[in-house]
């Protein structure tokens, strides 16, 4: 297992096998979507109002994976891969062009300097490495970073042992898609390892690679309030606003700059949710027109 590049993995448990373990998980609103896309006011996700949350900027272009094994010490070798399929190998000529983003990382230059980001001990057989491509031509919120560049930013890792690896690969695709997310009334319960986000920064700090600005950290009840007295949408709205008033994202001097929204983690990044302005934008416009 330790010495087995990717196509050995791929020969042995399959490319679906590889390709669901891998994806990245869904990721639930604050508060719970209910009809046309207004917000309800449930939290889909259960946080003590003293536990501290970490604030990230929510980047919206395309979700890229990428799969490092080090089949020595001296080598590399990776698989790119979009949200929903794995289209590209190190040294293939031929790739799935999917939403340019082969070309954009090559554009980029990132695939060559992956071998900064690779397993360095052999403990990790495999690490996955989940960023956020965009600006360029990538998406319809292009504009927002700038149109004639874009940029790759990590927002998460996943590292698997090599005996943690050999017991998934046994699983069917469809099981590995239970084990990656199940949402309960507490929230997701995510399967995959993901890193701290310290342990992300560390890994990051040496390299030329960039992680999705960090805005700050608040406690749970800045924007979900108490039991006594939970936040409204419009309390929440104005939170964002004043957290992230312009994207920290912004690539060209042609960039309009609205930031799509904000990504809050725990510590151990066990919860997760995403709190976007078009969500509350919409649920506050339709209120105001009953």
């Amino acid at each position: 297992m330790l010495s087995m590049n990717l196509v050995d993995l791929i020969a042995e448990y399959g490319k679906d096998r590889l390709n669901s373990l891998t994806k990245f998980p869904s990721i639930l609103t604050l508060h719970g979507i209910g009809d046309r896309g207004r917000l309800t006011d449930q939290l889909t996700t259960t946080f003590d109002p003293d536990e501290p949350l970490l604030v990230r900027e929510k980047v919206d272009g395309t979700n890229v994976r990428i799969l490092i094994t080090s089949p020595t010490a001296y080598t590399v070798d990776y698989i790119v891969g979009s949200r929903e399929s794995l289209l590209h190998r190190a040294g293939e000529t031929m790739y799935d062009p999917s939403v340019g983003i082969v070309d954009w990382l090559q554009e980029l230059r990132i695939l060559p300097l992956l071998a900064q980001l690779k397993p360095v001990t052999h403990d990790v057989a495999l690490r996955v490495v989940y960023g956020e491509l965009y600006g360029g031509n990538v998406g319809a919120s292009a504009k927002q970073y700038g149109k004639q560049h874009a940029d790759f930013r990590i927002f998460d890792v996943t590292d698997y042992r090599p005996d943690q690896l050999k017991e998934l690969l046994a699983y069917t695709p469809a099981e590995l898609s239970q084990w990656r997310e199940r949402e309960t009334y507490e929230g997701i319960v995510y399967g995959q390892p993901f890193l701290t986000h310290q342990q992300v920064r560390d890994l990051l700090g040496p390299t030329v690679f960039k992680g999705i600005p960090i805005l700050k950290t608040n406690r749970a009840c800045h924007w979900i309030g108490t039991d006594a007295q939970p936040m409204s949408h419009a309390d929440v709205l104005e939170r964002l606003r004043a957290t992230l008033p312009l994207s920290r994202c912004i690539i060209g001097g042609d960039a309009l700059g609205k930031a799509e929204g904000v990504i809050l983690t725990d510590a151990t990044r066990s919860k997760i949710v995403k709190v976007r302005f078009e969500d509350y934008e919409r649920t506050l416009r339709s209120s105001t027109h009953r």
